[in-house]
C-alpha cells in the first residue's frame, strides 16, 4: 500500500540535515543516550527518505466531520457576505446608542 507524501521538499531536507547532525553527535557520545539518539536519527532518515510523517498525518487529520476548515494555509470557507454595514449617518438614525460605561471599582491593596 502506497501512502501519499505529506512532507514538502524543505521539510525532507531539514529532516536529513537534522538526522546527520544527530547521528554524528550520538555516535560520539555513546552509551544509552547515544543509542537513543541513533534511533531518533534513523527515524529522521526514514522520514526524509519516504516523504511521509505519521505524526504530521495525525496532526493534519480532518476532525471537523464535514465542516469547512483551514488546511495548509488556505481557507476552505468563503467569508460571510450577508452582513450589511450602514453607509452614512442617515442609516444610523434610530439605532441604539453606545453602551453606558461604568467607572471601574477603586483598587484596594491588601
Amino acid at each position: 500500500m502506497t501512502r501519499a507524501r505529506n512532507l514538502s521538499s524543505t521539510e525532507r531536507w531539514a529532516s536529513g540535515v537534522a538526522a546527520s547532525l544527530l547521528m554524528s553527535f550520538s555516535l560520539k557520545r555513546g552509551g544509552l543516550l547515544g543509542l537513543i539518539g541513533v534511533g531518533a536519527a534513523a527515524g529522521l532518515i526514514l522520514r526524509a527518505g519516504t516523504g511521509r510523517c505519521a505524526l504530521k498525518a495525525v496532526a493534519e487529520k480532518d476532525t471537523t466531520h464535514g465542516r469547512r476548515h483551514r488546511h495548509r494555509g488556505r481557507t476552505a470557507a468563503a467569508p460571510q457576505d450577508d452582513i450589511e454595514m450602514p453607509r452614512d449617518r442617515k442609516d444610523l438614525e434610530g439605532a441604539p446608542g453606545p453602551l453606558p460605561v461604568r467607572p471601574a471599582a477603586p483598587f484596594h491593596s491588601v
